[in-house]
């Protein structure tokens, strides 16, 4: 009897051991570091100076940028709004201007593109200048058109890396989640990735200083915490992407969208019976037609005279042979390279 309740008191650990601790360890993945910076002000007035005189330009490029841009404003909107104790976060905002140089003064970020990084796999990168403690004053966001191995992005990966780099320049560091806009990693073709929970919550910290009054020379300004992580009773989660902060979809998704239209509209329950009906005539009338066409088959004499040895005709294939560990496989070929995205 002893021996059964101890079975029982271990079985019973196992199960509560196993009913927390991957809940415990979800959520030690999500964190995501911080850079220790700051701005002293919310409103970043950011300079974009597109490259259309050189040959590699994508003017897609440019709107890639802006709708990152876009893309984060819509998403501190959308998480202060929803959060009360974050109302704060509703101030932190980019404001964009197209310029021609990166020369031009008065702006906090410049946004500005490079063929690619020479011998290397960045992508981008955010170069950050800051007065001690903490306080950043100007922030140059570097974006390549490619790889080195001579991988070109596309637009939504421009936007991609965009997101990243414009995460860097509101204070975030790396994400520990690789699904994270944060995250290091970054495989070219990949779908648009959406901010997350993760992401406000580190804006939050970044810039919690705009939460209280701030006095010059006496109140930091610094965030109190290297890295954030989600409070227990928050799941991980992505935030909703505003239609206009989309990429234009393709010749051939607009086509199918419009093939779909279509057939909602036209294609009517009678006229799915009626197509079936003639698809099943025509396949019974080509079955006739190759039953009228059989011929009896004659009797072939043999070649061979009565009782001649007769010789063995190979089958067909039988000379194809397997060479072993030789096998022809079809493999799709697999994009191995995971370019950082962060210099």
């Amino acid at each position: 009897m002893k021996n059964s309740h101890v079975v029982l008191v271990l079985c019973a650990t196992v199960l509560l051991l196993g009913s927390t601790v991957p809940a415990a360890s979800a959520q030690a993945r999500y964190r995501i570091d911080l850079l220790g910076l700051t701005w002293d002000h919310t409103a970043l007035r950011t300079l974009v100076v597109p490259q259309p005189s050189n040959s590699w330009w994508n003017p897609g490029y440019l709107n890639a940028s802006l709708r990152a841009i876009n893309q984060w404003n819509h998403a501190v909107l959308d998480f202060s709004g929803s959060n009360a104790s974050f109302a704060y976060l509703s101030r932190v905002r980019f404001v964009w201007t197209i310029g021609e140089s990166l020369e031009e003064p008065g702006y906090d970020v410049y946004i500005s593109w490079t063929e690619v990084y020479q011998e290397t796999q960045v992508l981008g990168s955010s170069n950050v200048t800051y007065v001690r403690p903490c306080t950043i004053i100007r922030d140059t966001v570097h974006l390549g058109a490619k790889i080195s191995e001579g991988i070109v992005l596309n637009e939504v990966d421009m936007q991609n890396v965009a997101l990243h780099e414009l995460g860097h320049v509101l204070g975030l560091g790396h994400a520990s989640n690789p699904g994270d806009v944060m995250a290091p990693g970054y495989a070219p073709g990949s779908r648009l990735r959406a901010l997350s929970n993760l992401d406000l919550y580190a804006v939050a910290a970044a810039f919690q200083w705009a939460s209280r009054p701030v006095i010059p020379g006496v109140t930091s300004i610094c965030p109190r915490t290297s890295a954030v992580r989600l409070p227990q009773d928050v799941e991980y989660a992505f935030l909703p992407i505003a239609s206009g902060d989309l990429p234009a979809p393709s010749y051939w998704e607009t086509l199918l969208d419009r093939l779909l239209v279509l057939s909602s509209r036209y294609l009517t329950v009678p006229l799915v019976f009626f197509v079936i009906a003639m698809i099943g005539l025509v396949l019974m009338a080509v079955g006739l037609s190759r039953q009228l066409r059989r011929r009896p088959e004659a009797s072939q004499p043999s070649a061979s005279p009565p009782g001649a040895p007769t010789a063995h005709r190979p089958s067909l294939g039988s000379g194809l042979r397997s060479r072993s560990g030789s096998a022809l496989v079809l493999a799709d070929d697999v994009l191995g390279l995971r370019a950082p995205t962060c210099g």
